[in-house]
């Protein structure tokens, strides 16, 4: 079979246009350059890492093992007092393992109990009671945790630590008395 000159010049130009046409399409156009992204972290911040934290503190008590975690910001007296409903939540004790009375350097000093530990679990909600002075100067502290037996929660122990104010505290002439044991 013989080709003539326009069938020729057909059969030379097809494989060409076969092949640049796609490669022409891959190519495509020059992107305009754009500012460049901030940097950022990844991963991301957690949500609560902006929360002021306290000391760090180790659970065991010889101080040897582990490793540090840290305590949960400070908790006001908000957060700790008797609420309504607590008399529908199952009451529990709660671990001191560490616990001291604090003076402000403002004049009048001003004194706080402090204590820390570790609750029983995340939905364990720590309660402080604090009694006036007695006729001997005891101030009786209590503090407990309340729970709702009925409410499903991961079993792991729970860092807290507590400032209550002691407004009728007067060093020297006042003892501060914290679930049963005195407080240096």
């Amino acid at each position: 079979m013989k080709l003539t000159n326009g069938w020729r010049r057909v059969a030379y130009l097809l494989p060409l246009v076969l092949i640049l046409v796609p490669a022409s399409a891959c190519s495509g156009s020059t992107p305009e350059p754009t500012e460049a992204p901030l940097p950022t972290a990844y991963p991301g911040p957690y949500p609560g890492a902006a929360l002021p934290l306290t000391q760090p503190v180790n659970p065991y008590p010889d101080g040897s093992k582990g490793t540090d975690s840290t305590v949960k910001p400070v908790l006001n007296s908000n957060d700790w007092s008797p609420a309504p409903g607590d008399e529908n939540l199952s009451r529990g004790e709660v671990e001191i393992a560490e616990s001291g009375i604090l003076a402000s350097q403002a004049n009048p000093q001003i004194y706080a109990l402090y204590f820390s530990g570790m609750l029983p679990t995340p939905c364990h909600k720590l309660r402080v009671q604090v009694s006036e002075p007695d006729d001997q100067g005891q101030i009786q502290v209590e503090a407990y945790t309340v729970s709702d037996p009925n409410e499903m929660c991961i079993q792991v122990l729970e860092p807290y630590s507590a400032e209550v104010p002691l407004e009728d505290y007067v060093q020297g002439t006042n003892i501060v008395i914290l679930n049963g044991q005195p407080v240096q």
